[in-house]
């Protein structure tokens, strides 16, 4: 028969306890002892009950507590994962949370929106990874994005957790390499969210731009001034300017500053004044230099801004901007600007020079551009100049691309030296501490400025839940770090929460979301 083989003390009790031997399959007899006998399937032994408190079935692992077999409970249940994040990673979005022991897979379900809300998500993408992270390659930038996970283990597969809303938005990263002719470094000013670089040395200046490969750039090129004539002298005409928007890619951009023309008077020595010296930027822009001022017989130079006519004889032209002053025999005409036409000379006054223009380039607002006036003669009244042209016998104010003033006896002016400035969105941080409070059906929203931004766009949601399943009840765009007309007319018995995202040229920049308040 078979062979009963327990250990321990419990057992060697429960083997005297053994009443009668019944072989495996066969009827269990009743106990003299009043026990009820159990049978062991396989063993073969009868046990009295009422003397042995709990066995382990060999072939069922059940208990055995005084004869009676306990029904299977259900497995606990499994515990869903924990650590959810979803972060932006380069042009994509990763979803990762806390390896989970045991796992034999994960699966979760990305959804989007376009609002901050769980509320109205649509489905992206699912997968059952074995890994506790995941990568989504085609992300929309503005869009905001959640997924839910379980996890599956050998006892059975967890309840859904969801994580919070992430908002992927495409990032700029700014790298650029400004250097001037002796290869010293540029550095830029940050201020009304723009990076402005100003190359102000004449010569070659270098632009690089690393980062990222296009970007739109404010740029304002500005050549040199030309030089004022001699004996009566007129005024030498500005330099052209040219400002506009531009794509930069990232290579390497020559930057040349153009010098100032040289006056046309030294002891001994008169002509019409020089040409100032064009201004390049790479091959996107080419600013002409001004033409030089006329002198005594001679007729005036002709460039970006004519130069003022002499003793008669004809004033420059100017391209893209004016032509210089007409002249009497002893009155000199004024340089042509880039906002006007030089001043004509009379009989009681020299030409002024022509006036310049105001270019606002990153914020910042640039005079530039100004003729430069005539010489005076005898009791006649000098002209007058101004966006940095030249008075009599003055030079043109240095990177204005002004015109000289003429000269008469005297030195007459050298023109301005030219200017690039050239302004790049700001990379945007994001607003900080985002605060909501409501009373009397009012929201007050505010928040901390975000280093670049040039406005604020908040959006306002009303929830029926103390979480984030709202759905948009007002929105605006703001200057400062609160909105311009705060939110009225809010209804009770509901939960209110505000994103808020900084913008600028570059962009908008992920919205931030405030803490849930009920009212």
């Amino acid at each position: 028969m078979p062979v009963l083989r327990p250990s321990g003390s419990d057992f060697t009790s429960f083997v005297k306890a053994a009443a009668q031997y019944v072989p495996a399959g066969s009827s269990a007899k009743a106990s003299k002892s009043g026990g009820v006998p159990v049978a062991l399937p396989g063993l073969g032994a009868v046990v009295r009950t009422s003397q042995v408190g709990a066995l382990a079935s060999p072939t069922t692992s059940a208990v055995i507590i005084n004869g009676v077999t306990p029904s299977a409970s259900a497995p606990p249940a499994v515990p869903p994962p924990t650590g959810l994040t979803l972060t932006q990673s380069g042009t994509g979005i990763v979803g990762a949370w806390t390896a989970y022991i045991g796992a034999l897979s994960y699966t979760y379900t990305l959804y989007s929106n376009s609002i901050y809300s769980y509320v109205g998500g649509t489905l992206v993408t699912t997968a059952s990874p074995i890994s506790n992270t995941f990568t989504y390659a085609s992300p929309v930038s503005g869009t905001y994005y959640y997924y839910t996970l379980n996890v599956t283990t050998a006892s059975g597969t967890s309840t859904l957790v969801t994580s919070g809303i992430g908002q992927y938005i495409t990032s700029v990263v700014l790298t650029v390499t400004a250097t001037n002719p002796s290869s010293a470094t540029i550095t830029p000013t940050i201020a009304n969210g723009y990076y402005t670089y100003s190359f102000t040395a004449i010569g070659s200046n270098t632009f690089v731009l690393t980062s990222p490969s296009s970007i739109s750039a404010q740029i304002m090129a500005v050549a040199g001034g030309g030089g004022a004539g001699g004996w009566v002298g007129a005024g030498g005409g500005a330099g052209a300017v040219i400002s506009n928007t531009y794509t930069l890619t990232n290579t390497s951009y020559s930057i040349v500053v153009g010098a100032g023309g040289t006056g046309g008077y030294t002891p001994g020595n008169s002509s019409i004044g020089g040409t100032g010296s064009n201004t390049t930027v790479g091959a996107l822009i080419t600013a002409v230099g001004g033409g030089g001022g006329g002198t005594y017989q001679r007729n005036a130079g002709n460039g970006g801004c004519g130069g003022g006519g002499a003793s008669g004889y004809a004033p420059g032209t100017g391209s893209p901007g004016y032509g210089g002053g007409n002249s009497l025999a002893n009155a000199a005409g004024g340089g042509g600007g880039m906002g006007g036409v030089g001043g004509n000379a009379t009989s009681s006054n020299v030409g002024n020079g022509g006036i310049g223009i105001t270019c606002v380039i990153g914020g910042t607002s640039y005079l530039v551009g100004g003729g430069g006036a005539g010489a005076p003669e005898g009791a006649l009244t000098p002209g007058t100049a101004s966006y940095g042209g030249g008075l009599a016998s003055t030079n043109g104010t240095s990177n204005t691309g002004g015109g000289g003033g003429g000269g008469n006896g005297l030195p007459s002016g050298y023109g301005g030296s030219g200017l690039v400035v050239i302004a790049l969105p700001a990379p945007l941080s994001i607003p900080t501490l985002p605060t909501i409070a409501i009373t009397s059906g009012t929201a007050t929203l505010g928040w901390t400025a975000a280093s670049g931004a040039t406005a604020y766009n908040w959006i306002l949601y009303r929830s029926a839940t103390s979480n984030y399943n709202g759905t948009s009840n007002s929105s605006g765009s703001t200057t400062s770090n609160a909105p311009t007309s705060a939110p009225t007319g809010l209804t009770s018995g509901n939960f209110w929460y505000f994103t808020v995202a900084s913008s600028n040229a570059s962009g908008v920049s992920t919205a931030v979301v405030s803490s849930i308040v009920s009212y």
